[in-house]
């Protein structure tokens, strides 16, 4: 059969979507061989005693045991997404051992994401979150409620929805990559007293002279919002070949002083 007789009426995303959690059993069942080659897969290196399920970290046993637990781990990312991973593995009621299986299972097939978040020293430090992919979503049956940009990591997208959930707490109308005038996207948009604010999450120093100039052009004001003071500094040299006028519209601050984070975190 030719490459131009053959039709594939399923995509890869069909079988992501449908059999992702089953394919992700049978790949978690798989016993390395011992011997690193030869002999049967699944035996000790004597060729005697067959491994029991679990012990090298990639099965709980029982194929409908792994859906469920694999099931309920991604369910939870999505009822309590602001949870540390420690405390994730108490709110799920785990031992250390196990909830590491089931994270690096979830991470290992495409459902979930670590990331870091600097909360500052007054507040918790460096704290590990788990982030559901889109196909995690879709293991679940469900959408992500709001798509992330290609471009976007995980880190940097879970500040702009932290950032535009907290100002519409405080009562401002907040959009994600919201368009200025000038048809230029800012990370955040907020509206306030008739006035918008572009927001940029800085999580280093590239790029933010110009999303910055871009951003002055199309919006009220600007608030560049940095990972950390050595991110800060970088910009505030940086920003210096701006006029005067323009730099008096212009704000930096630390995301671990932001009140948003303060009020994700409180507990």
């Amino acid at each position: 059969m030719t490459d131009e007789q053959f039709r594939k009426d399923v995509t890869d995303a069909d079988i992501d979507r449908i059999c992702g959690v089953e394919i992700a059993e049978l790949m978690g069942r798989v016993v390395p061989r011992a011997d690193g080659g030869g002999g049967n897969s699944g035996e000790t290196a004597n060729g005697n005693d067959k491994q029991a399920p679990g012990t090298d970290g990639s099965d709980f046993g029982h194929p409908e045991t792994l859906k469920a637990e694999l099931i309920e781990f991604l369910e939870s990312i999505v009822d309590k997404p602001n949870l540390s991973v420690t405390q994730r593995r108490d709110y799920l009621g785990e031992s250390t051992g196990k909830f590491e299986q089931r994270k690096k299972l979830a991470i290992a097939n495409g459902y979930a994401e670590e990331l870091a978040i600097n909360l500052g020293h007054a507040t918790r430090g460096i704290v590990k979150l788990l982030e559901l992919t889109p196909k995690g979503h879709a293991a679940l049956g469900k959408k992500a409620p709001v798509q992330r940009p290609r471009n976007v990591s995980a880190e940097h997208w879970w500040y702009q929805r932290a950032y535009a959930a907290w100002a519409r707490e405080q009562g401002f109308k907040a959009e994600l990559e919201m368009r200025g005038t000038n048809g230029k996207r800012a990370d955040i948009g907020v509206v306030r007293d008739g006035k918008v604010l572009a927001v940029e999450i800085a999580l280093s120093p590239n790029n933010e002279v110009r999303n910055v100039v871009a951003d002055l052009d199309g919006f009220d004001s600007v608030l560049v919002a940095c990972k950390n003071s050595r991110v800060r500094a970088a910009v505030e040299a940086r920003l210096k070949v701006l006029t005067l006028e323009q730099r008096s519209r212009v704000k930096l601050a630390l995301l671990s002083d932001a009140g948003f984070i303060k009020s994700v975190f409180r507990h």
